[in-house]
C-alpha cells in the first residue's frame, strides 16, 4: 500500500514538473471548427426571441421588462392562500422562466455565431449575431429595458399578490417582496420595515 502511494506521488510530481507541450500542438480552432460551424449554421435560420415574446401577469413591469421567478418556491399545502414556501432543489414547473430561457438562448446563439465568424470570416455569422443584439438592446419594438426594477420574485407571498399594478399593497401577504437586486429595493430602511411588518426577506432563489 505504501509503495502504491509513493508511486502515485512520484508520477504526480513528474507530471507537474514536466514542461508543457508547445501551444502549437493544441489547436483549439481546428478541433472545434466543424462543431461550431455546424451549430452556427443551424442558428442562422432561427430568429431572435426577446422578452417581448412573452409576459407574466404577475410581473409588475411592462412588456419590455425582464422578469423571472425563483425556482424553488411552492404553494404551502397548509395555507394555500398564504405565502409560498421554499423547497430546496425542487423546481416549481409553474414558475415563469420564459425570459430567462430567452436570455440563455440569445447568449448561446450570439457566442456560437461570433465564434463561427472568427473561424471562417464569413460575414453571415456576424450579421446574424448582430441581429440578436439589435433585437435585444436597440430595436424599440423588441428590446429589453435596461433596468432591474422588477427582475425576479421569489413568490414568497400568495399567487394573487403580484399583480400587474405598480402600486404596492400594505398587506404583508398581498405582495411578493422583491429580491435584493438594488439598494432601493433592499435598503436597510426597507429591510427594517419588512421585518417590522412580518414580511419575509428573501435572497435570490
Amino acid at each position: 500500500m505504501v509503495d502504491k502511494i509513493i508511486r502515485c506521488c512520484v508520477i504526480t510530481f513528474l507530471a507537474i514538473a514536466s514542461p508543457a507541450a508547445p501551444a502549437a500542438d493544441f489547436d483549439v480552432a481546428a478541433i472545434e471548427h466543424d462543431r461550431v460551424v455546424k451549430a452556427a449554421d443551424s442558428f442562422l435560420v432561427e430568429a431572435p426571441v426577446t422578452v417581448t415574446a412573452s409576459h407574466c401577469p404577475r410581473s409588475t413591469g411592462g412588456l419590455h421588462d425582464f422578469y423571472s421567478e425563483g425556482d424553488y418556491w411552492w404553494p404551502n399545502p397548509a395555507d394555500p392562500a398564504g405565502p409560498y414556501v421554499q423547497r430546496d432543489g425542487m423546481t416549481n414547473p409553474d414558475n415563469f422562466v420564459e425570459h430567462r430561457r430567452a436570455m440563455v438562448r440569445m447568449s448561446i446563439h450570439v457566442a456560437t455565431l461570433t465564434a463561427a465568424w472568427r473561424l471562417t470570416r464569413d460575414r453571415k455569422y456576424a450579421g446574424h449575431a448582430i441581429d440578436h443584439l439589435r433585437a435585444w438592446f436597440v430595436d424599440p419594438t423588441t428590446r429589453m429595458n435596461p433596468t432591474s426594477n422588477s427582475p425576479r420574485r421569489s413568490r414568497a407571498s400568495a399567487p394573487a399578490a403580484a399583480s400587474a399594478s405598480s402600486t404596492p399593497s400594505t398587506s404583508s401577504k398581498s405582495r411578493a417582496p422583491p429580491n435584493c437586486f438594488s439598494k432601493t429595493t433592499c435598503s436597510p430602511a426597507r429591510i427594517s420595515r419588512q421585518r417590522a411588518s412580518g414580511s419575509p426577506i428573501t435572497s435570490p432563489g
